[in-house]
């Protein structure tokens, strides 16, 4: 979809670009310059908003782990993961299938990404909040598995389907963040976009979100497949 309005040479890239065209592209009220049909400032929004959702993420994990005592817990290791207390109850009854068990871990997970995406809503805020909560929670229960099994052994125990859950709870926290980023990135070249303008971009950049959110779901349910053929072996070994 092309979206330029400006019904001139050189605004289709067919003619030559005059300096009054040229004035004209930089005080217009909307997106001129076009990526794949999309304007080009959500490549830019994209960008922010991953940095941001992984590097709050990141931070209040490294926060956590380094904070939290392992003996605050009882327990250690992957099942002091409420994740794992929840699908493997006291470890001596085990799960029913394997879907059963991802079904189990997927409706957690997608219920941490769906709340993580929230911020569609809130103007990024409470996917802000979810993402320091977030990590919070991977720091701790992290301490916890390393005091119990040790880096290797966490590695083991984790590494097939770990890294995608965080990465797909992370591109959640994004898609939550990408309409906001899509305004914020632009105001300070625009100073004087109105309100409806505003509004539009935002509105506008609420489809990229639902597709980067799309990606995130899928990634979730991937390792929530993985998780559970773990989950299911163990229960019933």
């Amino acid at each position: 979809m092309i979206l330029c309005r400006i019904k001139e040479p050189g605004c289709d890239g067919r003619g030559p670009s005059s300096p009054e065209m040229a004035s004209v592209r930089e005080n217009v009220d909307e997106p001129v310059e076009i990526l794949g049909g999309r304007p080009w400032t959500n490549r830019r929004a994209v960008g922010v908003s991953i940095l941001m959702c992984s590097g709050v993420m990141a931070g209040a994990a490294a926060v956590a782990f380094s904070a939290v005592d392992a003996g605050w817990f009882q327990g250690t290791g992957a099942a002091s993961d409420p994740v794992w207390k929840h699908v493997l109850g006291d470890r001596t009854q085990g799960v029913g299938s394997v879907l059963e068990a991802a079904g189990a871990v997927a409706v957690i997970n997608l219920g941490v990404a769906a709340t993580l995406f929230s911020g569609i809503l809130t103007f990024g805020l409470t996917s802000v909040l979810g993402a320091i909560a977030t990590g919070i929670y991977v720091g701790a229960t992290m301490k916890v598995a390393v005091a119990g099994s040790g880096w290797f052994g966490v590695l083991v125990e984790t590494g097939s389907y770990a890294p995608l859950e965080f990465i797909g709870v992370m591109v959640a926290g994004a898609a939550g963040m990408m309409p906001a980023a899509s305004v914020m990135v632009n105001l300070p070249g625009h100073a004087g976009m109105s309100l409806r303008t505003i509004l539009r971009r935002y509105a506008l950049s609420c489809g990229l979100s639902l597709r980067w959110f799309g990606l995130a779901v899928a990634l979730i349910s991937v390792a929530a497949v993985i998780e559970g053929v773990r989950v299911s072996v163990i229960a019933s070994g």
